[in-house]
C-alpha cells in the first residue's frame, strides 16, 4: 500500500476545524449518544481497523500508538455531515393518576412527529510533529458524544422531553513511542468540555386542578421547565500497536470514562400566579457519566492493491444508571429518570482496493448494539440496534494533499417507548406509547497535507 508523502503548511487547516468544533453537535450516530465520526478516511469502511490500520491522522483518537505508522508533519481537518430521520406515532396517549377524574382519558396533543431530530455537522481536527522515527507528538480536536432531539411543542409526549442537547468537545495532547519494529505505545489525557440543555413541558393545568385552583384545564395550561449546566472534567487513552508482519498490524485502544458534575440553572416559564411559589428559578446540578471504551482492530494488507481489516469495539454504557437533576443544596432530585443502560458490542468488518498509486476504493459494513433496555426508553435518546453500510474513496490531488468522501447508510431497528406513569408521584408526565421508525444518513469529508 501507497506511502502518504508532499508538503503543506498546517495550522489554517487544524485552527479553522477546532474553531467550528466549540459550537456543534449532533445526534449520536453510534449507540446511546457516542459519535464515531472522527474520520473520513475511517468512516468509508465503517470504522473497520481504526484501531489498527493507522492511515491518517484519526488514529490519535482511535488508537494514539498508531502516529509510529506515519511520517512526516501533518494536519487534518475532517467535517461530517448527519442527516437523520426518526418518525414517532402514538399508540396511546393518556392521563396518568392525577386525582381529577382523568385517569385513562386521552391526552391532548399531536399523536405523531414527523422528524425530531434536525441535520447536524459534527467537525474533528489533528496535527502531528514527527519528532523522530521513534517519537510522535500529537493533537486531536474531537466531539466524542453529542445529542440533540427537539420534539413540538405540543406533542402528546411532551412533559417527558421537549429539546435535549449535549454537546461536547475534547481536546487531546498524544505522544507516542516505538519500542521496536513489532511494538509502539501511545497515550495522553483527554480534557473535555461537557454542556447540556433539557427542556420538557410542565402541566400546571393538572397539577392546579388536583390542588382546586380554579380556572387550570389539565392538558391545557402548560409551562416549561429547562436545566442548563456545564463543566470540564478530565480523562485519558492509552493504545497499543503490534506489527507481527510487515503487512499486519493489530491494534489494542483504550478510552477512559468521564464523569461531569454540571453545574448550571432550573428554571420555570409560563407558571401560574397561585403556583409561583412551589416552582422557583435557581441553581441546579446533575452528574453525567460518560463510558469507558476498549478496541481491538486488525489490519492486514493482501498484496500491495488489497486490504482487509476488522473491528471489535467494548462502551461500558453500564454506567449510565439514571439521569437525576437537583437543586442546588438539595439531597432529594427535583426529577428523575431511570435508564439502566447496558454495556454494547460495535463489529465492522471492510476492504480498501488501490487501483492506482493515487486513488483508493473503500468498503464497510457494521452491526452497532444499542444500550438503551426497552423496559427504560425514552423520547430523549430513543435508540436502538443499527446496522452499517458504508463507501469511501481517498485521492491525492497533489503532493503531499489527500482528500477523502465517504457517504454511509445506517438502519435503525424498530424502537417503542412505553411510559406508564400510573401511581408514581408525582404523575404528571402522563403515559405514551408508540413506536419510532429510524435511519441514517453521513455523508464525511476530510483533508490532510503534510509537510
Amino acid at each position: 500500500m501507497r506511502k502518504f508523502v508532499g508538503g503543506a503548511r498546517l495550522a489554517p487547516v487544524v485552527g479553522l476545524a477546532a474553531v467550528t468544533a466549540v459550537g456543534l453537535a449532533a445526534e449520536a450516530q453510534a449507540s446511546g449518544f457516542q459519535l464515531k465520526e472522527q474520520s473520513a478516511e475511517g468512516l468509508g469502511n465503517a470504522f473497520a481497523g481504526s484501531t489498527a490500520k493507522a492511515q491518517d491522522l484519526s488514529t490519535i483518537f482511535f488508537n494514539p500508538a498508531g502516529m509510529t505508522a506515519l511520517s512526516g508533519h501533518q494536519g487534518q481537518a475532517v467535517m461530517s455531515y448527519i442527516i437523520p430521520r426518526a418518525e414517532f406515532q402514538a399508540d396511546s396517549a393518556t392521563f396518568a393518576g392525577t386525582g381529577t377524574g382523568l385517569d385513562g382519558t386521552a391526552l391532548p396533543g399531536a399523536r405523531s412527529q414527523d422528524d425530531a431530530i434536525d441535520d447536524a455537522m459534527i467537525p474533528a481536527a489533528y496535527a502531528m510533529y514527527d519528532v523522530s522515527d521513534d517519537w510522535k507528538i500529537g493533537l486531536a480536536v474531537n466531539v466524542p458524544f453529542g445529542l440533540v432531539t427537539d420534539y413540538s411543542d405540543n406533542w402528546v409526549g411532551r412533559y417527558h422531553a421537549l429539546k435535549s442537547d449535549l454537546r461536547t468537545i475534547a481536546i487531546q495532547p498524544t505522544v507516542a513511542y516505538k519500542v521496536n519494529d513489532w511494538l509502539s505505545v501511545g497515550g495522553g489525557p483527554v480534557v473535555q468540555h461537557a454542556e447540556a440543555e433539557l427542556t420538557k413541558a410542565v402541566d400546571f393545568g393538572t397539577i392546579g386542578a388536583g390542588l382546586g385552583i380554579p380556572g387550570l384545564t389539565p392538558g391545557l395550561n402548560d409551562g416549561k421547565t429547562k436545566v442548563t449546566g456545564e463543566d470540564f472534567a478530565v480523562g485519558y487513552t492509552l493504545g497499543i500497536m503490534l506489527q507481527p508482519l510487515e503487512t499486519t498490524r493489530v491494534g489494542l485502544s483504550y478510552r477512559s470514562g468521564i464523569t461531569h458534575e454540571l453545574d448550571g440553572d432550573v428554571e420555570f416559564t409560563n407558571v401560574p400566579g397561585a403556583l409561583a411559589g412551589a416552582f422557583p428559578n435557581s441553581g441546579g446540578r446533575a452528574e453525567l457519566n460518560l463510558p469507558a471504551t476498549a478496541s481491538l482492530g486488525l489490519y492486514h494488507e493482501v498484496n500491495d492493491q488489497l486490504a482487509l481489516m476488522g473491528e471489535v469495539a467494548w462502551t461500558e454504557w453500564s454506567v449510565f444508571e439514571e439521569l437525576s437533576v437537583f437543586r442546588q443544596g438539595a439531597t432529594t432530585p427535583l426529577s428523575r429518570t431511570v435508564e439502566n443502560w447496558d454495556d454494547t458490542w460495535f463489529f465492522s468488518a471492510g476492504a480498501t482496493y488501490e487501483p492506482t498509486d493515487k486513488l483508493k476504493l473503500q468498503l464497510g459494513v457494521a452491526y452497532d448494539q444499542s444500550p438503551v433496555p426497552d423496559a427504560t426508553r425514552t423520547p430523549r435518546v430513543p435508540d436502538a440496534d443499527r446496522t452499517w453500510v458504508a463507501l469511501g474513496a481517498g485521492y491525492e490531488f497533489m503532493p503531499g494533499w489527500e482528500a477523502n468522501l465517504a457517504y454511509t447508510h445506517i438502519w435503525v431497528d424498530e424502537a417503542r417507548i412505553d411510559l406508564d406513569n400510573e401511581g408514581t408521584n408525582p404523575p404528571y408526565e402522563h403515559n405514551v406509547s408508540g413506536k419510532y421508525e429510524s435511519a441514517i444518513d453521513i455523508i464525511s469529508a476530510q483533508v490532510r497535507v503534510k509537510f
